[in-house]
């Protein structure tokens, strides 16, 4: 009877095994909110997603955009983009300038 062996005196299955446990990837999964799903942590704690985009969209973009803490749903996250969208095109070349500096949640 033949053995194959690749390393020491493991067995070509042995080290396929091994090989499977040493490239396990850890998956974070990620939570989907929606409009009305509530904010647990931060200045927007126990308000919607809903609410948080009307009062300030950036902070939903720094949390999914910039963070990746989450995802939001298809209705939460068009809501979203077009109340951002809104936002970026009412502000004036100063206000996008001040964006560069540290958001105060950060």
């Amino acid at each position: 009877m033949k053995i194959n062996k690749i390393g020491g005196n493991k067995t070509k299955n042995e080290n396929s095994s091994l090989i499977r446990n040493k490239l396990k990837v850890r998956i974070q999964l990620k939570s989907v909110l929606s409009l009305h799903s509530i904010i647990t942590f931060g200045q927007f704690k126990g308000r919607t997603i809903r609410e948080a985009i009307e009062q300030d969209p950036r902070y939903v973009n720094w949390l999914t955009e910039e963070k990746k803490m989450f995802l939001l749903d298809n209705e939460a996250y068009i809501y979203y983009r077009r109340e951002y969208e809104d936002l970026m095109s009412r502000m004036t070349f100063i206000d996008k300038n001040e964006l560069n500096e540290k958001l105060p949640w950060e």
